[in-house]
């Protein structure tokens, strides 16, 4: 299934697999992804990725590469994360496995991530457009609900 995911689009699934064993989840659910999305576009993986790009600049003096800008504003992620950590969870914290399972709808999302148009390579603004796509689920109200819509995803898509 993750053949054609990207390096930062596995590292969301990573992070949402750690959010689903911290919240006690057997399954990663679609807000784990989610959260997995938020970390990897505010995360330090893109800040060590931006200083490594300014270290080649600096022995090769190549053009510098233009800064990773972050789709979401902090205020988006304040909201968003607030919204998450109230989201009904287990009272139990489950041990972080290799082989935890994905829920039905978190599978979908992942599959119409690969499946969009133009999608060679999956990232993490082809999955966060899928959860936004996934009508039937809280996760798109509360992204639509804070300013997150398709239009903004697909011009991002279209300027990477």
């Amino acid at each position: 299934m993750f053949d054609k995911f990207s390096k930062s689009a596995l590292r969301v699934v990573f992070w949402a697999r750690a959010e689903a064993g911290r919240s006690g989840s057997e399954a990663i659910e679609p807000e784990h992804l989610l959260l997995g999305v938020l970390a990897e576009d505010q995360g330090e993986s893109g800040r060590a990725q931006e200083r490594e790009a300014l270290f080649w600049h600096e022995v090769s003096q190549r053009t510098i590469p233009q800064p990773r800008i972050p789709f979401f504003t902090p205020e988006q992620v304040t909201a968003l994360r607030r919204i998450l950590d109230v989201w009904p969870q287990p009272d139990t914290q489950l041990p972080l496995t290799d082989d935890m399972p994905l829920a039905q709808t978190t599978e979908r999302i992942l599959m119409a991530a690969q499946e969009q148009p133009g999608a060679s390579l999956v990232r993490p603004l082809h999955i966060l457009r899928a959860l936004v796509n996934e009508s039937a689920h809280d996760v798109s109200r509360v992204l639509i609900a804070n300013g997150v819509t398709r239009e903004q995803i697909d011009e991002q898509l279209r300027g990477r």
